[in-house]
């Protein structure tokens, strides 16, 4: 007899959910004197050491259960599952293959399966098996999250949506189905379905605090001030006492603190990236003459950061850099689309590859640096440069601030976006452009059509304090500031994007609250972008954000000269529209207080000879200052990274 019998199995198993790891242990090797070939002994054995971390002692027990016995299936499985975990995808998959093939009703291993191929993005394949796993048993939920996960992540919206209210359907308390529809109704722009299943994920869970720095952002990006500052206050102590990784990109706009950024950037990844497979690629002799640069992004279209990076990668030099574009989306053929398509040296569309096949894709072209335009951003393929795709990678433009990342090398920054004392909060070492970080182009031209404002519904002669921006940018402390300038400057208006259907009524109902008539707020929709560009001519005095300035929309306002005033804090994304005023000699612009931010505007408001000379002198710099200056910025781009790249190497 191999192995012992079912209750020391059973009292094994007690110990280890228990979590009794070192007397499991103990009790274990006391058996395995018994009995010394067990396969199940070394299986759970190899358990136990995975869950204490020690995962060389878990792999290799895993393995010596295989070798005991070939026919075991549960080993090859958690085997599979251990190397899932670490990123070797293909490796797990064959496991998962080999404990199928023994056992064909192994229901688990089916999901599991699933689960591999879900990571390498064989959406198909993985929908197949996640579908035979539910076959065997319709009330084990996990395959319906995982299929209806690999449903949304290929776009099969309506389908995905069905799995998950049919899995509601059978646990309807399980706080990650409520989690999981709500990013879906979020994707899908169902705003109030999706606030209300983030709230049935966190009241049925109260420590999930995925859910509720979810249910924040979106509360903020439909301006409902109700409680909003005792909800982030509560959730930052939470955030403290908590080991959950929390999306970094939804707490930028909600969390001012350099330092909390940089620890929940490190979590992130730490939790979704770092144990995936690395690749040393150092190409220490040259078969290139020439440095082999590459931008990857989902955003080669009509969207900011395509706008922002058109023109620069036209003006690289061509007799010293090569340039390689790799596109994370499978976007519409327009014009922009075509623009990138043409102006890079060799563009990729890389979207329906698999993970290991887009990973090869782009090491076989050799290249030397890689350019993440998405960050932690939505469509962003995080998993590409954790393994590794070229000897430095360098986060730059798409995510304003820190990836927290062992794979991230660099970030393009400038010494107002990013002092030099804030290098700490920053786990990329950082190349300092001389003037500004962000690239701009200069070749963008403004609708020549003659609009007046009568077209967005403004007052003719009044003053309107212009506010287009992102709806999530704008905290309750903001808007309270906003009020203020209502207040105090006679016929003035506030304009607004209403980037959704409920951001009016929300804001409307503030107004209430100060006696303020709700025609002071003026709401436009979205424009083409020339005339987006042009409407800005129409406005007084831009007002910006706060803890998450206007990046591209700050840069575009000036660009068509309309003055910005911005509040500067301790955070990239805090700063970008200082470094902006910083380039074009305009710092009497930049604010560090409420109260600093308050007086200006009010200043600016009242005199209007002040706010003349600032737009003239702003329209001046345009033409003669850095800022817009696109063959200076590609010049000093490729310098350093020329520079950067032979320092290295």
């Amino acid at each position: 007899m191999n192995n012992p019998g079912q209750e020391i199995v059973n009292q094994l198993i007690d110990l280890y959910q228990q979590e009794q790891f070192s007397a499991a242990i103990e009790t274990i090797d006391k058996y395995l004197i018994q009995f010394p070939i067990s396969e199940v002994l070394f299986n759970i054995k190899a358990s136990v050491y995975k869950s204490m971390g020690n995962l060389e002692l878990s792999e290799k027990y895993y393995i010596k259960s295989i070798e005991l016995n070939p026919k075991y299936p549960k080993s090859y499985n958690n085997l599979g599952i251990l190397l899932l975990e670490n990123g070797n995808f293909e490796e797990a998959e064959s496991l998962f293959m080999e404990a199928i093939s023994i056992d064909e009703n192994f229901q688990e291993a089916f999901n599991n399966l699933g689960n591999s191929l879900l990571m390498q993005r064989k959406f198909l394949a993985a929908e197949n098996y996640f579908k035979r796993a539910i076959s065997f048993n319709k009330n084990f939920i996990d395959p319906y999250i995982n299929l209806a996960i690999s449903y949304q992540k290929n776009n099969k919206i309506k389908d995905a949506e069905k799995v998950y209210i049919r899995a509601l359907g059978i646990d309807p308390k399980n706080p990650k189905i409520h989690f999981n529809l709500a990013i879906l109704y979020d994707q899908t722009k169902e705003i109030p379905k999706a606030i209300q299943a983030y709230k049935n994920a966190f009241k049925l869970n109260n420590s999930y605090l995925s859910a509720k720095s979810k249910y924040i952002f979106l509360s903020r990006s439909i301006c409902h001030f109700e409680h909003q500052e005792s909800n982030e206050t509560n959730f930052d102590k939470d955030e403290k006492d908590s080991s959950e990784a929390i999306d970094p990109f939804t707490m930028l706009a909600i969390d001012n603190n350099p330092a909390s950024q940089l620890t929940r950037a490190r979590k992130w990844s730490e939790a979704k990236y770092e144990k995936l497979n690395k690749k040393d690629i150092i190409y220490k002799e040259k078969n290139n003459t020439k440095l082999r640069l590459a931008y990857i992004s989902a955003d080669f279209k009509e969207h900011p950061v395509g706008y922002q990076i058109k023109k620069i990668i036209r003006l690289h030099n061509r007799d010293k850099i090569e340039v390689f574009g790799y596109s994370l989306a499978n976007n519409q053929p327009s014009e922009m689309y075509d623009y990138f398509a043409k102006n890079f040296d060799k563009f990729t569309d890389i979207s329906s590859l698999g993970l290991n096949e887009a990973i090869e894709t782009i090491r076989k072209d050799e290249i030397d640096i890689a350019i993440d335009l998405q960050g932690y951003t939505n469509k962003s393929w995080t998993e590409i440069f954790a393994s590794r795709i070229a000897p430095i990678q360098i986060n730059h433009v798409g995510y304003p601030g820190t990836m927290g990342s062992s794979f991230h090398d660099y970030i393009i920054a400038d010494n107002f976006v990013l002092p030099e004392e804030s290098q700490k909060y920053f786990s990329e070492k950082v190349i300092y452009m001389p003037d500004q970080y962000q690239p701009q182009d200069n070749d963008i031209k403004i609708s020549s059509k003659i609009l007046n404002r009568s077209k967005f519904n403004l007052p003719d002669r009044s003053f309107i304090f212009c506010a287009i921006n992102n709806s999530y940018k704008i905290s309750l402390q903001v808007f309270k500031v906003w009020i203020t300038l209502l207040l105090k400057v006679e016929d003035s208006f506030l304009w607004l994007l209403e980037s959704n259907p409920f951001i009016r009524e929300n804001i409307l109902n503030e107004l209430k609250k100060f006696d303020i008539p709700k025609s002071r707020v003026i709401f436009s929709g979205r424009v083409s972008h020339d005339d987006y560009l042009a409407q800005f001519k129409l406005a007084d005095l831009f007002l910006d954000t706060f803890d998450y300035n206007a990046g591209t929309t700050a840069s575009n306002a000036l660009y068509a000269g309309l003055p910005v005033i911005t509040k500067s804090g301790l955070t990239f994304a805090s700063r970008m529209a200082g470094s902006f005023l910083n380039s074009l000699d305009m710092q009497e612009l930049i604010t560090y207080t409420n109260e600093e931010y308050t007086e200006l505007a009010l200043k600016l408001a009242k005199d209007r000879k002040s706010l003349a000379g600032i737009r003239e002198k702003l329209l001046k710099n345009i033409k003669t200052k850095p800022l817009f200056n696109s063959e200076k910025y590609a010049k000093d781009f490729d310098e350093v990274l020329i520079k950067t790249y032979d320092s290295n190497f």
